[in-house]
């Protein structure tokens, strides 16, 4: 619907709007980020005074396990050529594997300007607005609880980054998805007939065309 209405909006007023990730090479690359936090009987358990950027142990494992599925993630989040061309080095794209307060290439990073209990959570970046919400956000709540039971600590401002990688190309994270199912088939959200269709429309609809055209 906002889309919607901002193309209608753009198009009245004799402008054009592109919620693209690269949609020039002097344009910006807006994402999606998707914030995430878990909350029982009103209270936010990301939070805790005493947790480093006041996060909990187990805001962090749910950050540890985006981070530790990254690849397959951005398969299902940042799902086309273009997406690629938003997460570059040496452009503020989000490839840097840990979890910050202040580094915006950080993959994950923890919202800081409120110490409110109610402000912590986790802001995945690496998403963009091509991805079907439906997938990219059942994903990233099954990457995260992953990381939740493997009690992941990932690496944060200052750290060595996790040996995991953004994908340069949609290829590399398309063999990634093939990879690392076993998050988003375990517990029957996810089929391998669903990641094995997304994969082959991807490979057939996506990559030839970004080849082909200079």
């Amino acid at each position: 619907l906002y889309r919607r209405l901002a193309d209608n909006l753009a198009r009245a007023s004799g402008h054009t709007a592109s919620f693209l990730p690269r949609s020039g090479a002097d344009g910006g690359a807006p994402g999606m980020p998707v914030h995430v936090a878990l909350w029982r009987d009103g209270a936010n358990l990301f939070h805790d005074e005493h947790g480093w950027a006041l996060t909990s142990p187990l805001c962090r494992a749910f950050a540890g396990g985006v981070l530790s599925h990254l690849p397959a993630l951005t398969a299902l989040c940042a799902p086309t050529a273009d997406s690629y061309r938003r997460l570059i080095l040496g452009a503020s794209g989000p490839v840097n594997p840990v979890i910050s307060t202040v580094d915006r290439t950080a993959v994950c990073r923890i919202p800081a300007r409120s110490s409110a209990p109610e402000a912590r959570r986790v802001k995945f970046c690496c998403p963009d607005s091509t991805a079907n919400p439906y997938l990219a956000f059942a994903a990233v709540i099954l990457a995260g609880l992953d990381g939740v039971e493997r009690r992941l600590e990932p690496p944060v401002d200052g750290d060595r980054p996790m040996g995991v990688r953004v994908p340069r190309r949609l290829e590399a994270a398309l063999d990634g998805l093939a990879a690392d199912r076993g998050f988003l088939t375990e517990g029957g959200a996810f089929t391998d007939q669903l990641i094995d269709s997304w994969i082959a429309g991807r490979r057939t609809s996506h990559i030839p065309p970004a080849r082909t055209v200079p």
